[in-house]
């Protein structure tokens, strides 16, 4: 458990660390078009990253667009797999 402030803000550090580059390599920030070769390459290893380009086909008008596809078929097993382990964390937390 938590108990002083210091532990908050150590972990309020950690999140923004990580956070910053999942936005970055997600497209979120800027268009993954505009940064270097490896940055292009390593993006498709993060979630997010569907997550962003099946939202601008979608804001584009376009509802069978194959990022939209994409960004459904790893989405969802992911989502799938994060609701199964968060439910097994909240019962052995609560038991």
């Amino acid at each position: 458990m938590l108990k002083p402030n210091k532990e908050i803000s150590g972990f309020a550090a950690i999140v923004n660390g990580i956070n910053l580059p999942v936005l970055l390599l997600a497209g979120v920030l800027l268009p993954i078009s505009l940064g270097p070769g490896w940055m292009r390459v390593l993006a498709h290893f993060n979630p997010l990253y569907y997550l962003v380009v099946s939202a601008r086909v979608l804001a584009g008008g376009t509802l069978t667009g194959a990022a939209v596809w994409q960004a459904f078929a790893v989405l969802v097993p992911l989502c799938a797999v994060i609701l199964a382990w968060a439910t097994r964390v909240f019962r052995k937390a609560v038991a």
